[in-house]
C-alpha cells in the first residue's frame, strides 16, 4: 500500500461508524456490532448455547457470544493466528480444515454444536456477507467444501468472505483460484490485512511458488510483526530458496518474541543441521 492509498484507507476507516463505536468501547473489532444487530433481529444465540467461532481472530464475535450464552454456555474460538485470552472463551490455534485440528475442536466441545441449521436460517433471512462467511466456515469444518464454496459467492463479498472462499477452493484442490481470492481479500480488507497475505503464502508454498510465498509472508510480517508463526513460515520459504542465513535470522526473531515456541526451536535446529 503506497503512502497516499494508506492515508485514504485510514481516513475511510475512521469515518466508519462501526469502527468508531468499537474503538470507543475498547472492542476487538468492528464486526462485533454486526453480530449484535443479527442477534437483536433474529435471536440466534441463546443462554446456555454452545458456540464455535471459526476464523475467530481478533475475537470480537467470540467475546460478544460469550456474553450472550452466559456462564451456562460455552464458546470455543479457533483461528490460524494467535489471540489474546478472552474471558469465558476457550481459544484454540490452528487451521480448522485440518482433520487433527477438527478432532481437537470436537474434543474441546464434548457435545456437538448445531451451527449449520442456525446459520442457514440466518442467511435465508438476511444474506449478509458475515452470516454467509460463518455458514461457509461451519460447512468447511464438516468437510462439505462444495457447499461452503456455494455459500461464499463473489458478489458483494467482503475480505472475510473472500478468505473463506479461498479456504473452500483450496480444500477442493483449486489452489490457483484460492490465491486469487486471497489477493482480492487483501485488496478489500479494512483490518487484519496480514491474514490474507499469510494464507496466500501457504497456498503458494503448496504450489511450489516459493519466491512468491516468501514475498507474501514478508508482507504479512510487515503488517503484523508480532506473530511468530509468520516468521516461522517465512523461514520455511527461505530454506526452500536456499537462503539459510535469512531463515536463521527469522527464526531468531520468532524465538525473541516467544522463547517457548516449539516450532521455531525445531526449525532452528533443522536449519543448523542443514548448514553444518
Amino acid at each position: 500500500m503506497n503512502h497516499t492509498m494508506g492515508k485514504a484507507w485510514m481516513k475511510a476507516r475512521k469515518r466508519d461508524p462501526y469502527y468508531r463505536a468499537a474503538k470507543e468501547q475498547g472492542l476487538r473489532s468492528r464486526a462485533v456490532w454486526k453480530l449484535v444487530e443479527i442477534q437483536e433481529r433474529f435471536g440466534l444465540i441463546h443462554v446456555g448455547d454452545t458456540v464455535v467461532d471459526l476464523g475467530a481472530a481478533p475475537g470480537g464475535w467470540s467475546r460478544a457470544a460469550a456474553e450472550m450464552v452466559g456462564p451456562k454456555g460455552r464458546v470455543i474460538a479457533i483461528d490460524r493466528v494467535s489471540m489474546a485470552p478472552i474471558n469465558g472463551v476457550t481459544t484454540l490455534r490452528g487451521d480448522f480444515t485440518d482433520p487433527d485440528v477438527q478432532a481437537t475442536i470436537f474434543e474441546a466441545l464434548g457435545t456437538p454444536a448445531d451451527a449449520v441449521p442456525l446459520l442457514e436460517k440466518a442467511v435465508a433471512l438476511a444474506p449478509a456477507p458475515e452470516a454467509r462467511a460463518e455458514l461457509a466456515r461451519a460447512l468447511l469444518a464438516l468437510g462439505r467444501a462444495d457447499e461452503a464454496l456455494r455459500a461464499a459467492p463473489t458478489d458483494d463479498a467482503t475480505a472475510e468472505l473472500l478468505l473463506v472462499r479461498a479456504e473452500a477452493l483450496a480444500a477442493l484442490g483449486r489452489k490457483d483460484e484460492a490465491v486469487a481470492a486471497c489477493d482480492a481479500a487483501a485488496a478489500d480488507a479494512r483490518e487484519a490485512r496480514d491474514v490474507p497475505f499469510h494464507r496466500k503464502g501457504h497456498l503458494l508454498l503448496d504450489l511450489g511458488r516459493d519466491r512468491e510465498a516468501l514475498a507474501a509472508f514478508d508482507a504479512a510480517i510487515g503488517l503484523n510483526p508480532d506473530d511468530e508463526e509468520y516468521w516461522c513460515d517465512a523461514a520455511v520459504a527461505c530454506r526452500r530458496l536456499g537462503r539459510e542465513a535469512k531463515a536463521q535470522r527469522l527464526l531468531d526473531g520468532a524465538l525473541r518474541m516467544n522463547p517457548t515456541s516449539e516450532r521455531a526451536r525445531k526449525l532452528r535446529a533443522e536449519t543448523g543441521a542443514a548448514t553444518a
